[in-house]
């Protein structure tokens, strides 16, 4: 479970990465080469971790021990409910600021 203490926090950062990234922060960093390839690295990772990280908390719950069977089902009914929740609401604000020209890409 450490390991996965540490990929969940690789992720973390990488997004954060990203969304500095994406807020105009660094600017002049993200622009080089190295920092184009560290976006990508960025993605990567974050895209990357997400199904091994919710596959693996899916098997923790169910793995725990002195759960009830209708314990594990509601706790991974809640993690299903967040997880669409949240990236459905991520994707629906990222589109409505790309939408409006807040979030655009443009030369610096």
């Amino acid at each position: 479970r450490r390991v996965f203490g540490v990929l969940a926090a690789v992720q973390v950062l990488s997004a954060m990465a990203m969304l500095s990234a994406c807020l105009g922060l660094f600017r002049g960093a993200w622009t080089t080469v190295e920092g184009q390839m560290m976006y990508i690295t960025c993605y990567a990772l974050t895209g990357g971790l997400e199904g091994y990280l919710l596959t693996m908390s899916y098997r923790y719950i169910g793995d725990m021990p002195g759960l009830s069977e209708s314990l594990r089902h509601s706790a991974s009914t809640l993690l299903s409910l967040i997880n669409v929740i949240g990236v459905d609401a991520a994707a629906l604000v990222t589109g409505a600021l790309v939408n409006d020209r807040v979030i655009r890409c443009t030369s610096p």
